[in-house]
């Protein structure tokens, strides 16, 4: 744990991208290690998505996120709603700006790695 710990707040450090919320540092408990991030006003997009509610969603933001991680050698490892983070200004302008959150990170090798829940039984 304390490898991983160590490789996402080294990485975190050195990202800077429209689309990627800025780290600001990290807290370590006895149990947990602690992310800050920058302060995104309108939450995760998973708490803002109802049904037939929110619009047209332009994917493209996230993307250029994630190609900037990639160009960096870091891959994301947990894409979904909840580390998708928007601003205030959609809701304003219909101009949809995303961070995607640095939750978890892990540096480009050839070994692949597997969010537990969606492991398949055998490994």
């Amino acid at each position: 744990m304390e490898c991983y710990n160590y490789r996402t707040t080294r990485y975190s450090l050195n990202l800077n991208h429209k689309n990627i919320a800025n780290y600001l540092g990290s807290l370590k408990s006895t149990t947990h290690m602690h992310i800050i991030l920058e302060y995104v006003e309108n939450g995760s997009l998973a708490s803002i998505i109802k049904p037939n509610k929110f619009g047209p969603f332009p994917e493209s933001l996230v993307l250029e996120g994630l190609v900037y991680l990639h160009e960096q050698g870091v891959i994301h490892r947990d894409i979904k709603g909840a580390n998708i983070l928007t601003t205030k200004e959609y809701f304003q302008s219909q101009c949809l700006h995303i961070k995607v959150a640095i939750k978890l990170l892990a540096p480009l090798s050839g070994r692949l790695r597997q969010n537990p829940s969606y492991q398949p039984p055998h490994m």
